[in-house]
């Protein structure tokens, strides 16, 4: 207990501190994003989004943050050196476990909210270099940390095994719209002519009866604003049917 104290006991009134702001922040921010997206999709990235904001201010707090009494910091660049002494007769596994999991819920949460970083290789790329920068920037300002090879590669490896654990959630937690289809969703809900008619089978191009199928996506896509887009092109003869999904118009 004394070894957990003394590594991350700083910690605890900041995260005491932290915990009620970003469950705050986490309501106010879902509360604006329902606006736009179904309630459930904007719980879901606005706790995501949150979560991202405090994880990484805390970690930046527990490593940058100078030790006490301690004279300048330390370089450790042969690899190994830090995890020996940990599990030496005298070393403590919290500061290995620690910088296992320092990374690891961002290598878990930020591939759900940036398509680009879904990939393995890329979030270890990423972690790696995050690391070397945060323990270049210890050893420059003289916290009294320790500025260690062990560092980068565990923090890699946490962030690289958070990935591995929500990989399956990727794309299935968060789906993400196609730029191209939120263009064409965009320019139908801004057009004044939201709909384009497409004669069903059977029927003379001139009858006027045409699928309706165009609207349901974009009220699906855009929670109702295509509805009130199509709404507006709706005028004199036309007639929107809901709930045959086949619009009849007359004298067209």
């Amino acid at each position: 207990m004394d070894a957990l104290l003394r590594y991350f006991g700083a910690m605890i009134p900041l995260t005491v501190i932290a915990i009620p702001v970003g469950l705050l922040g986490w309501r106010a921010l879902a509360a604006w994003r329902r606006r736009r997206r179904p309630a459930r999709l904007a719980l879901w990235t606005a706790g995501a989004d949150v979560a991202i904001v405090l994880v990484t201010a805390l970690a930046l707090a527990l490593v940058l943050m100078p030790v006490a009494g301690a004279r300048g910091s330390l370089l450790h660049l042969v690899p190994g050196t830090d995890v020996g002494n940990a599990l030496g007769d005298h070393g403590s596994l919290w500061q290995v476990a620690g910088n296992l999991l320092l990374l690891a819920p961002l290598g878990a949460l930020l591939p759900m909210r940036i398509p680009p970083l879904r990939s393995l290789g890329r979030v270890t790329l990423g972690a790696m270099t995050a690391s070397m920068t945060v323990e270049t920037v210890q050893y420059l300002i003289q916290a009294g940390r320790v500025t260690s090879t062990d560092d980068i590669l565990l923090n890699t490896m946490g962030a690289a095994a958070g990935a591995t654990l929500s990989r399956r959630w990727w794309r299935a937690a968060i789906p993400v719209i196609p730029q191209q289809l939120r263009r064409t969703v965009a320019d139908l809900a801004t057009s004044p002519v939201g709909i384009r008619r497409v004669p069903m089978g059977g029927e003379p191009s001139g009858s006027g009866v045409f699928r309706g199928e165009l609207v349901l996506t974009v009220d699906q896509l855009m929670g109702g604003q295509g509805s009130r887009a199509a709404g507006r092109t709706a005028t004199g003869a036309g007639a929107v049917s809901r709930a045959s999904h086949v619009v009849s118009t007359s004298g067209s």
